[in-house]
């Protein structure tokens, strides 16, 4: 079953540097933040780190909220390759808008 992931930006502390938390209701994990990125990519990673962990592929879009941002799965099917739309084309349009920072695709691993 898949879950929304909710990011979160920590700051730096004392001890640990700045990291942007994901979590979903089935676990949750932080990552360093990427300060190579804007902060929609630094939050993607993170969300993206959680879905690969959790073994949840698919492709994933999200966008900014009032305390982080807010990624979802497309319902496309629980295998793309059996999915009646094509996600290549699905996956062209996305690219068209904020690649690498409002969407990501975790290919299914196969058995």
């Amino acid at each position: 079953m898949y879950q929304a992931i909710i990011t979160k930006f920590l700051p730096a502390t004392n001890h640990r540097g700045s990291r942007v938390k994901a979590v979903a209701e089935a676990g949750n994990m932080a990552v360093c933040y990427d300060h190579g990125r804007d902060a929609g990519g630094a939050h993607l990673a993170a969300a993206e780190a959680l879905a690969e962990k959790m073994g949840w592929s698919g492709i994933w879009v999200g966008g900014e909220h009032d305390t982080g941002y807010a990624f979802v799965r497309l319902g496309l099917g629980a295998d793309l390759r059996n999915s009646t739309v094509d996600a290549d084309l699905v996956v062209s349009f996305l690219i068209a808008s904020e690649e690498g920072r409002s969407w990501f695709r975790i290919t299914e691993k196969a058995e």
